[in-house]
């Protein structure tokens, strides 16, 4: 409980609610882009008011420090889905990894967010192959997206495609 209210303290939560400004501003510190950092926000903002309150952050932390293999993925569909279209394409999930690695490189290095992480062109082809291995096998209905059953599938029928997204599993 202690951390749950250093977080909302570090959020600057007004009435129990946190906007998207102060919870981007604390995310860029700790490694994310602010990129990333709204997706995050948005994935957590399940009733879509623009305001991420009490209820919203408790339920995302208990998916990811608790919940089951399919609450994690389903979050993770919610934060790869910029669009809020219930579907992925391949640019929506090739910049969902790039954040991922982005991240994942600021804070092993301990950099903030505004730190740029450039990729060169033999990783980027190498996140495009990737990516359209995924989509080669998990694209089940062949129409370019991913929905939110053939992106649960995947994970169960080809684990070893999606080892990318392991940290939501």
């Amino acid at each position: 409980m202690a951390m749950f209210s250093n977080v909302m303290k570090n959020l600057k939560m007004r009435d129990g609610k946190v906007k998207l400004k102060n919870f981007v501003k604390l995310f860029v510190k700790v490694g994310c882009d602010s990129t990333a950092a709204e997706h995050f926000f948005n994935a957590m903002d399940t009733d879509g008011s623009g305001t991420v309150d009490e209820d919203e952050l408790l339920e995302s932390y208990g998916v990811q420090f608790g919940g089951s293999v399919e609450q994690r993925l389903r979050q993770s569909f919610r934060i790869f889905d910029h669009n809020r279209s219930n579907s992925l394409d391949k640019g929506e999930v090739k910049r969902g990894y790039a954040e991922l690695i982005r991240a994942k490189t600021r804070m092993a290095h301990h950099l903030t967010g505004k730190t740029t992480v450039i990729f060169t062109p033999e990783q980027i082809k190498q996140l495009e192959d990737k990516i359209d291995d995924i989509y080669a096998k998990v694209d089940t209905n062949g129409d370019g997206v991913l929905n939110i059953d053939e992106y649960l599938d995947g994970f169960k029928n080809y684990p070893e495609l999606c080892e990318g997204f392991q940290q939501f599993t």
